[in-house]
């Protein structure tokens, strides 16, 4: 499939990273700081993002110039975006259907990496071409 290209393997390895640090930074804070969840959980999200941009931009997308404000900019709002939609699954899973935190966190975490690779290459790292 064209979609699973190198840049989405790159993307989802990248993300996989991310998902440590998120996952393992929300666990540390609820479970051993007693922080509730959904701070521990934008706390992670935002560690990872901040991660997932420099590896993103270097590496999966290949892009060596110096980050730019503005293109940080897109990338937060997109990764905003997907926080909004990440605690939106999270808080339906685990209120309304019952299903444990950290199961609905890993279900929430697979649904929104594809809009995160889908807005990011269409707008964040997208390449303008002048013929």
């Amino acid at each position: 499939m064209r979609f699973f290209n190198s840049k989405f393997l790159k993307f989802a390895f990248t993300g996989s990273l991310g998902f440590i640090i998120d996952f393992g930074l929300t666990w540390v804070l609820i479970e051993k700081f007693s922080v509730g969840y959904y701070l521990a959980n934008f706390s992670g999200f935002t560690t990872a993002v901040t991660s997932n941009y420099c590896i993103n931009k270097y590496w999966t997308f290949n892009q060596s110039s110096l980050p730019s404000i503005r293109q940080f900019s897109i990338f937060l709002i997109i990764s905003s975006i997907g926080l909004f939609l990440n605690f939106a699954i999270i808080m339906f899973l685990n209120n309304n259907a019952g299903l444990d935190f950290y199961f609905s966190k890993i279900s929430a975490t697979i649904l929104v990496v594809m809009w995160n690779f889908i807005a990011n290459k269409h707008i964040t790292f997208k390449v303008h071409r002048f013929f």
